[in-house]
């Protein structure tokens, strides 16, 4: 792998843990265009971002509320991480955890007609 596909690589991963970061706060609700604005990306590179978080179980949206919140994987990495340094971290509130969590694989014709991408989107911690 040449040099400058890896450095390619590097700034994409940097920008996937600057946007778990942001999310993680969860204290705002983000449009999708000041999202991308924060990670210095266009709409499109944030909207599939998130798309590649979510298909992985790190993220979830959460259609009622229109935001995306943690996934079921994040969850399971932040009680395995909390494990190895010796910290508890409490199970997700019964009703965060009764919801069920759709999982959807997404195609990119489906990409491009994707409202989110259209008219914004939310960003939140439950």
């Amino acid at each position: 792998m040449g040099k400058e596909k890896r450095l390619l690589m590097v700034q994409a991963f940097e920008k996937v843990l600057e946007l778990l970061e942001i999310l993680a706060v969860g204290n705002e609700r983000l449009a999708i265009g000041t999202l991308a604005e924060k990670l210095c990306v266009s709409r499109k590179d944030a909207l599939l971002l998130l798309v590649a978080l979510e298909s992985r179980g790190m993220l979830r949206w959460d259609e009622r509320a229109r935001v995306y919140r943690p996934g079921q994987k994040s969850m399971e990495l932040a009680r395995q991480f909390a494990g190895l340094s010796g910290l508890a971290i409490a199970e997700p509130k019964a009703v965060a955890a009764s919801r069920p969590v759709a999982v959807r694989s997404v195609t990119p014709r489906q990409l491009r007609s994707d409202r989110r991408l259209e008219g914004g989107f939310a960003a939140s911690a439950p």
